[in-house]
């Protein structure tokens, strides 16, 4: 019998051209295999630099508990590497590797893609350029640059306002059926063979800066403001102004939509996992290098200082995700780390009080955030994982009605405050709540607390109607 959804699906992907053809042939990226696309070779470095390996491995981390994202329990962590199809997984302090475990076809040389990792890079190439001139300001509109977008959705907004996630313009992700994966912008853009002519296509949504939205298409249009600001491509500026002076151990390169094209700065990074980490150890020193000055120090700053007056994370998580100049900062609560974040769980997160680099590159979108608890169990220490606030609120909602919802409120809170870091909360997850209330027919009770929401987060409007 012939397979009339597959004739349907090749259909569909002949009328939607090229792109939806790769995206049907293709499916869910994976981080090892990029080899479908064209790529732009960035060069090691003459003379490498190499971090150390700790004689005695510290095997021991493999027994550390931590967070299983599907379940909530707590399981050992050489049981969440293979759970989460982890390719590589390095633990890195003093510029010493302690632990470094690799699988599923993944090695020490072996490239992978960074995916939105890739946004951290375009971010530390527009700082560089913006020291050096060829970038007169951020509040300088994308069409200064490049003409080709004046009339366009892209064309009057503000680099500022790129590196932000708040151009206005129309998205959407790959979440869904099939239909809304293959028809998505977050398909269209990693397909695509003709990056320019895709962003000359996106429509405005809203004005630009009225709030943050992620998006792959803010971080392109960078990419393409880069190549003409500098007058040269990306992987060619990168390899000159950051690659090489960080010692690159191995090529690295970046992925283009067509063969001598533009370098999707969004999602297209490839490297190594110890070279990802040299990465993460220039921003640890502050932009420097060996006593070179790669990035700027205030770039740097602005990219990993934690922001106290935003109440509110850009993306909820247990650990909260602040978002600024494509890096992210855990909230609950902050202390200083900061980490680069791709789709299948690529992270390189650093520590700067214990001077800890860790990298992970992984194949599963079903990730957590155990760094601060392997990095506390370096020292011995035992990191506790903080409870949901209105998880706590909506099981006593459930189990006793509004009193009891409302006693464990106040008592977590309070806990809350005197011990900083024990309990999360964000107005997203009590509007949630509220929202749940509320569906059982209980308005009085679902405005309690939407009430509540307003009293810890004022200026939120999650906690409105």
């Amino acid at each position: 019998m012939p397979n009339h959804r597959l004739f349907a699906l090749l259909a569909l992907a002949a009328l939607g051209g090229c792109t939806l053809i790769r995206t049907v042939r293709y499916g869910q990226p994976d981080a090892r295999d990029m080899s479908m696309f064209p790529h732009r070779v960035m060069h090691a470095a003459e003379t490498p630099f190499r971090f150390a390996k700790a004689e005695r491995q510290r095997t021991d981390l493999d027994t550390v508990s931590v967070r299983d994202p599907r379940t909530g329990r707590l399981v050992p962590l050489a049981q969440h590497l293979a759970d989460m199809r982890m390719l590589a997984f390095l633990v890195i302090r003093n510029d010493t590797i302690l632990y470094e475990r690799y699988a599923n076809g993944h090695d020490s040389a072996k490239v992978s893609n960074s995916f939105s990792m890739a946004k951290s890079a375009t971010s530390a190439l527009v700082g560089i350029a913006l020291a050096r001139g060829e970038i007169r300001s951020l509040d300088d509109s994308v069409e200064r640059y490049v003409p080709e977008l004046r009339g366009h959705a892209f064309g009057p907004v503000t680099l500022r306002q790129l590196l932000g996630m708040r151009s206005g313009t129309a998205w959407s992700d790959a979440r869904g059926n099939f239909l809304r994966q293959a028809f998505s912008t977050d398909a269209r853009i990693f397909y695509t063979p003709d990056l320019h002519g895709l962003l000359r296509g996106v429509r405005r949504e809203e004005p630009a800066g009225t709030r943050w939205r992620y998006k792959d298409t803010d971080a392109e249009v960078l990419g393409w403001v880069l190549t003409r600001a500098t007058g040269r491509t990306v992987a060619d500026y990168m390899e000159e102004h950051l690659w090489k002076p960080i010692g690159a151990e191995h090529d690295g390169s970046w992925i283009l939509d067509h063969r001598g094209g533009q370098e999707k700065t969004s999602t297209g990074w490839n490297a190594t996992a110890r070279d990802f980490a040299k990465f993460g150890r220039l921003y640890l020193e502050g932009g420097r290098w060996n006593g070179r000055q790669v990035v700027p120090p205030a770039w740097v700053a602005a990219s990993v200082g934690y922001d106290s007056t935003r109440a509110a994370p850009e993306v909820v998580t247990w650990w909260g995700m602040q978002h600024t100049l494509y890096w992210w900062h855990p909230m609950v609560p902050a202390q200083g780390d900061f980490y680069a974040d791709g789709s299948l769980g690529q992270r390189i997160y650093v520590q700067p009080s214990t001077r800890t680099i860790i990298v992970q590159l992984a194949n599963s979108n079903d990730q957590d955030f155990p760094f601060r608890r392997i990095a506390g169990a370096l020292n011995g220490e035992r990191w506790r994982y903080p409870r949901s606030i209105p998880g706590l609120v909506l099981q006593a909602y459930n189990a006793a009605g509004i009193d009891s919802a409302r006693a464990v409120f106040h008592a977590a809170t309070a806990e809350m405050a005197a011990r900083p870091g024990s309990y999360a909360m964000w107005p997203q997850s009590l509007r949630a709540v509220a929202e749940q209330v509320a569906a059982q027919g209980h308005a009085a009770d679902a405005e309690e607390v939407l009430r509540w929401c307003r009293e810890r987060f004022p200026s939120e409007p999650s906690c409105t109607r």
